[in-house]
C-alpha cells in the first residue's frame, strides 16, 4: 500500500516536496489557498487549519501530514 501524505501549502517549497513524494511513488494530495493551473484531482483548495478543508482531503486516512 502506497502512503497518504497531505502537503498543506503548495507555494514553492509545498509543491517541490509533493512532486519528489509523488516521483518516490506516494500517493500525495496538496491544499492549497489558491487553484492551481495544470493539477489534477489530487489539489484541494482551501484553507488548511480549517477542519472541513482536512476532511476533504480525507486526513482520517493519511500517514502523514506535512
Amino acid at each position: 500500500m502506497k502512503p497518504r501524505i497531505i502537503v498543506c501549502g503548495l507555494g514553492r517549497t509545498g509543491y517541490k516536496i509533493s512532486r519528489l513524494l509523488r516521483q518516490q511513488g506516494a500517493t500525495v494530495v496538496g491544499i492549497s489557498d489558491r487553484p492551481l493551473r495544470g493539477e489534477g484531482s489530487e489539489i484541494i483548495v482551501g484553507n488548511f487549519p480549517s477542519a472541513s478543508t482536512l476532511l476533504a482531503a480525507c486526513i482520517q486516512s493519511a500517514h502523514t501530514l506535512v
